[in-house]
């Protein structure tokens, strides 16, 4: 799943199912692209994996259920937010937040 900026500053989360055939590789299963008001500058996936929050240019947070590629809830945010976690209630987490804008971006595809 990414969030991309459409040429007419839009935007859009594109969704891709995966499987793994092993004869031929990695194959798309299916895919799908659900729109957004405006182009998105942070992306966060919930921690159930039902749904994806995305923090819009225009200050707005947008929340889509992946089941059913439905926008479910938006709210302002007066700006375009810096960050965008979501929390798990069912762990303990830090006292302080940990922002994920502090060091450079990195794309992990090693093991875990």
């Amino acid at each position: 799943m990414i969030a991309v900026e459409r040429p007419d500053g839009g935007g859009e989360i594109l969704v891709w199912k995966i499987k793994l055939n092993k004869k031929k590789g990695f194959q798309i299963k299916s895919e799908w692209a659900v729109p957004l008001a405006t182009a998105p500058v942070r992306l966060a996936g919930s921690p159930d994996g039902r749904h994806v929050a995305a923090g819009l240019t225009s200050g707005e947070l947008q929340i889509v259920e992946l089941g059913n590629q439905a926008l479910v809830s938006t709210a302002d945010l007066r700006a375009a937010p810096r960050d965008v976690v979501w929390c798990d209630l069912s762990i303990e987490g830090p006292l302080l937040p940990d922002w994920s804008d502090d060091d450079e971006p990195t794309l992990g595809l090693g093991g875990r």
